[in-house]
């Protein structure tokens, strides 16, 4: 499990916040959403598992490590 600004959990928010031309700090918790420890490992741990949830009105897909939005 990772922390740190190199996490999965951080790049969903960070990405979101820009998304939103706020920061990290001015929208919803991810944890309210989402458990962000689930998240990092789910999706550090297998390459092939998709993960898929709304978040600040942005559908959030993480797969292979990579974090992509749709509105």
């Amino acid at each position: 499990m990772s922390n740190g600004v190199d996490s999965i959990p951080h790049e969903v928010a960070t990405k979101v916040a820009e998304a939103e031309n706020n920061s990290p700090m001015e929208i919803k918790e991810l944890h309210k959403i989402i458990d962000p420890d689930a998240l990092e490992d789910l999706t550090s741990s297998n390459s092939s598992v998709r993960v898929k949830f709304r978040y600040e009105g942005h559908e959030v897909i993480v797969q292979e490590g990579d974090v992509t939005l749709q509105e």
